[in-house]
């Protein structure tokens, strides 16, 4: 049950930081995305290194790379690789790292997902609008 709280705690902080992009740069919307994506990878890189896992490093260091090259990509060709991106993170957050990295607590991915599928909603919700209008 504390899981749902912690998913809905992520899904709300999204809605909140999607106002805030909204308000104040909403033409700049899938690039301010793009680089939190590449700064939420970093955060589970810099866990893996505080952490001292060699494994958890090399791990993390694909991930990096992965969600870097997916924020890149929804810049420059299609908002939907951005999307896939967030997604992607998100499943990232719960397959990959929940439970894997000592110094990350159980509950921050739950957060994690929660505020990663939003995005990634979000972001595919945003793509249906923008096709509709043109």
């Amino acid at each position: 049950m504390a899981s749902l709280l912690f998913i809905a705690i992520g899904l709300s902080g999204a809605k909140i930081l999607q106002m805030i992009i909204l308000r104040t740069m909403p033409q700049r919307l899938v690039e301010v995305w793009a680089i939190i994506l590449i700064i939420a990878a970093l955060v589970y890189g810099a866990l893996a290194i505080l952490s001292g896992d060699i494994d958890a490093l090399r791990r993390e260091a694909i991930g990096v790379v992965v969600f870097t090259l997916l924020a890149y990509a929804g810049i420059k060709q299609h908002v939907l690789l951005l999307a896939l991106g967030w997604f992607g993170h998100g499943m990232w957050d719960i397959f990959i790292d929940t439970g894997t990295i000592d110094i990350a607590p159980l509950w921050y991915g739950y957060l994690c997902l929660g505020f990663d599928l939003y995005v990634a909603g979000m972001l595919w919700h945003y793509h249906r609008l923008s096709t509709r209008r043109a």
